[in-house]
């Protein structure tokens, strides 16, 4: 899904039985969306899926037609994006207790990297 753009905002378990807790039941949203958007899980005695309820502040404008995003994804820039990680001092994910936090601190990490390496660049639409 990150390969497409589409991150999760579901981060914790959406199915609870007795003997498990999953994360089965996803929302995903394009990354240009991620800080406007926010999801909740309520707990509901009907099922043992619980109900998710996501919010969107606002939705941005498409860019148009004849102007394209696209990520670089080149052999260099995952090579870039590879070294840049082994130095990245994971230390303060380490630190907290609550996986969520650990979680959601270490993909901020990663996705600044990861505009870093493979920045988005502006490609035009060929003309036919």
């Amino acid at each position: 899904m990150l390969s497409s753009y589409l991150y999760p905002l579901v981060t914790i378990p959406t199915r609870i039985t007795h003997s498990s807790a999953t994360l089965i039941d996803n929302i995903f949203v394009d990354g240009q969306l991620l800080n406007g958007c926010m999801a909740d899980v309520l707990v509901t005695d009907g099922s043992d899926h619980l109900m998710l309820m996501s919010k969107i502040d606002s939705l941005k404008r498409r860019p148009p037609k004849d102007e394209i995003k696209h990520r670089d994804l080149s052999e260099n820039s995952l090579k870039n994006l590879t070294v840049n990680l082994e130095h990245v001092d994971l230390s303060e994910v380490f630190k907290w207790k609550c996986a969520e936090k650990a979680y959601n601190l270490f993909m901020n990490i990663f996705l600044a990297e990861f505009d870093k390496c493979c920045p988005l660049k502006k490609v035009k639409k060929k003309k036919k």
